[in-house]
């Protein structure tokens, strides 16, 4: 009776081992040989691995197992296979993936280079022609269509200036750097006051050199304090130099620069700050800007050390303009070549930014008569001046040139 109860009990153990031989082969069937050492741990993950493999790896290695099982099961008919959604942005995704603004090339545009100009482009598309705004003398807003040539009033929102961010959001910003700014895009910014702290967006700015992104709101509102001549705009090629460079304006008068740069190996701010002998006239052209001294009629061309020892700024004189001119001159790029124009009496006048020297402009100039105002926006292929004269200081003109039409 004894062996009966042995033999039987041998036969039962003997078709259990065999069963969980089978199921432990068909699992190690699943499990990569390099990771059968720590199967254990695999399973139950409190289980320290005797190789010393890390938990991420293990993690992984269960997820891995989880979608093996998954898949077989679905081939079996067991399961249902799962078809997610295809993943498709929004507009407000999209944007806030591709808000940075130093890889905007065009951020400066509508406003150009200079801060002195008052007037701004809407850039044309395809066959369409830039258009130009400007305010007049009556404090109206007029257009200048470069296509048709005509000068026309312009809507009463002109004084606001749109400016879109690849074709994904338009903003419209005032020159009043405490004007509203709007969007058309509401899930990013339908209508509110610019940012207060300049100082805090630069940072911001700045940051974006790394791996950081605007909001849509911040953005605005850099784009505000361009258009009001504040923010200066950002330092070019920096990412060899693992750093990243604002510039703005700050005191009553604009007679202090600062420049914030952030170390985007270490994450680090750094900031230097100087006062100004005369006034800034453009926006960042790479890490330099221009200046102009109305009582001596100087052009001259600023930036700071480099390094982050706060030595102040390097000074550099361009050139001088002549006699009798004491208007800040409008700086931007005429075709490749950066200069500065200016208009007296009755002469229409440029001075290369690059040598200093000054040469005149017939084609702008007055045949009689002398200039009263004089506004130049620096288009696409031309450069347009908005102007009145002396002889009728209400009537607003035009007139413009193309850069193809200038001498080499």
């Amino acid at each position: 009776m004894k062996r009966s109860i042995v033999f039987i009990l041998n036969a039962a153990m003997s078709v259990l081992l065999g069963i969980a031989a089978v199921y432990m082969l068909s699992f190690l069937n699943m499990v990569p040989r390099s990771m059968q050492v720590d199967l254990p741990h695999y399973m139950y993950p409190d289980i320290m691995p005797a190789s010393g493999t890390r938990a991420y790896d293990a993690e992984k290695a269960r997820e891995r197992l989880k979608l093996k099982f998954r898949r077989q099961l679905t081939e079996m008919g067991i399961i249902e296979e799962e078809k997610p959604e295809p993943y498709v942005p929004t507009p407000r995704a999209e944007a806030g993936s591709r808000l940075t603004p130093y890889g905007y090339k065009h951020f400066a545009e509508p406003f150009g280079l200079s801060l002195a100009g008052q007037g701004y482009l809407v850039p044309g598309t395809g066959e369409e022609k830039d258009r130009f705004y400007c305010p007049g003398p009556d404090g109206s807003w007029y257009v200048y269509d470069a296509g048709s040539g005509e000068l026309t009033k312009a809507p009463e929102d002109a004084s606001f200036i749109p400016c879109s961010y690849e074709d994904i959001i338009t903003f419209r910003v005032s020159r009043d750097p405490s004007a509203p700014v709007s969007s058309d895009l509401e899930e990013i910014l339908a209508e509110s006051a610019p940012a207060q702290d300049l100082g805090k967006l630069a940072k911001a700015a700045a940051e974006c050199f790394g791996t950081k992104r605007m909001t849509g709101a911040d953005f605005a509102s850099l784009l505000q304090y361009r258009a009001a001549g504040l923010f200066l705009g950002f330092k070019d090629k920096t990412q060899s130099e693992q750093q990243g460079m604002a510039y703005y304006l700050s005191g009553d008068s604009r007679d202090n620069i600062t420049q914030v740069i952030y170390n985007t190996h270490h994450a680090e701010f750094h900031e230097k700050s100087a006062k100004l002998g005369a006034e800034v006239i453009s926006s960042a052209v790479s890490d330099e800007f221009y200046t102009f001294d109305a009582k001596t009629g100087t052009v001259g061309k600023i930036s700071f050390w480099p390094g982050e020892a706060d030595k102040g700024l390097r000074e550099t004189k361009v050139g001088t303009l002549p006699e009798g001119h004491k208007d800040a001159p409008t700086v931007g790029l005429m075709g490749k070549k950066l200069c500065a124009v200016f208009a007296g009496g009755s002469s229409v006048q440029m001075m290369d930014l690059g040598s200093g020297q000054v040469s005149g402009l017939p084609k702008l100039s007055l045949e009689e008569g002398s200039f009263e105002s004089a506004s130049f926006v620096f288009g696409t292929d031309r450069l347009v001046l908005f102007y009145t004269t002396a002889k009728a200081p209400g009537e607003l003109k035009v007139s413009e040139l193309l850069y193809s039409d200038l001498e080499d």
